[in-house]
């Protein structure tokens, strides 16, 4: 991966090719934002570039120096990549960087360290890695991902330049599902409206089949409740409230029906739902609901989002929401 390559993040990337061009790239960087947004492959994209033995005007890597030939065979001599070991980032881990961290690069370039999760670092840790920030060694660089940053030492964070990065636009994510995944553009547009802007996200929507299967009962479960069926919401909220890792990804999915069928009856525009695949579906349970009754739908959704978020009982939160939806226009 290059640098050019990355879509959505103009800004960071933009920076970090100054850096390179102007021959002032900092000691350490901490590349925050939320898990799978895209952290990792930019900061690899960046070490390749940091570590090129050609570079480019673009402040780029050349992909076909000796250096980048070893980096995108992952076998590079001057990059360490650093990982939990469990939970946690430990002190063993810091003090074999710190025995190692001195040593004489192989290539001409410097050397790289890439640390994952940062903000696991026990704080013995912490407290030792900061010690080599103080006194950075000449021609290394430090990369921190974190998608906690919150959770850092406030003297580690004050010592890196702070790449922040936020979720991609849905524009931008379809054309990476579409351009480098061949995703067909309709399911592009599905899986990008239910991966808010996280690229890791969306291709585990693609890799797998549980997005589909979700949906499906989601739909299904929306239409028996247009007939009132009361015992219903009691059950589904009792199955739901049991899947507290999905939960926010089902609401999302069910909330993008009921936008849907609000999309198609205010504009009759296929081109505009997010469940493309489903036009004619959509078409027909439009016509069975009410602008007005659509739109508390998903004011009682959101609403159960946010508590899903908040110290209520999930169960209860749900079982209002479902008693929400129930038939009537």
């Amino acid at each position: 991966m290059f640098l050019r390559e990355i879509i959505g993040h103009t800004g960071p990337v933009q920076v970090l090719k100054n850096a390179l061009l102007k021959d002032r790239v900092a000691h350490a960087y901490l590349f925050s934002g939320p898990r799978g947004i895209g952290k990792t492959t930019t900061a690899r994209a960046f070490a390749q570039a940091f570590l090129c033995e050609q570079g480019s005007e673009s402040g780029d890597s050349c992909g076909e120096c000796p250096s980048c030939r070893k980096f995108m065979r992952e076998n590079h001599p001057d990059l360490k990549i650093i990982e939990p070991l469990g939970a946690s980032l430990k002190i063993d881990q810091i003090r074999e960087l710190v025995q190692k961290v001195y040593y004489k690069a192989y290539g001409g370039q410097g050397r790289v360290y890439i640390l994952h999760d940062v903000d696991t670092m026990t704080t013995e840790a912490a407290n030792s890695f900061l010690k080599i920030l103080e006194e950075p060694p000449e021609g290394v660089l430090f990369l921190l991902i974190s998608s906690q940053p919150y959770n850092l030492l406030t003297t580690i964070v004050s010592r890196c330049q702070v790449m922040q990065f936020f979720p991609l636009s849905n524009g931008d994510l379809e054309n990476i599902l579409v351009e480098r995944f061949s995703v067909s553009r309709e399911r592009a547009v599905f899986v990008a409206s239910m991966a808010r802007g996280l690229v890791a996200k969306a291709l585990e929507y693609v890799q797998s089949e549980d997005l589909d299967q979700q949906r499906q009962k989601l739909v299904d479960i929306a239409q028996r409740l247009l007939k009132g069926e009361i015992l219903l919401a009691f059950q589904i909220a009792e199955e739901l409230e049991k899947k507290k890792d999905e939960l926010v990804d089902m609401l999302d999915l069910l909330a993008a029906w009921y936008r849907d069928l609000l999309v198609w009856k205010t504009t009759g525009e296929s081109g505009l739902l997010i469940n493309a695949d489903m036009v004619e579906d959509v078409q027909e349970a439009s016509q069975r609901l009410a602008r007005g009754r659509l739109l508390n739908n998903l004011e009682a959704i959101e609403r159960t989002k946010g508590y899903l978020h908040s110290n209520v009982n999930n169960r209860l939160a749900l079982e209002n929401m479902f008693l929400d939806l129930l038939g009537g226009n």
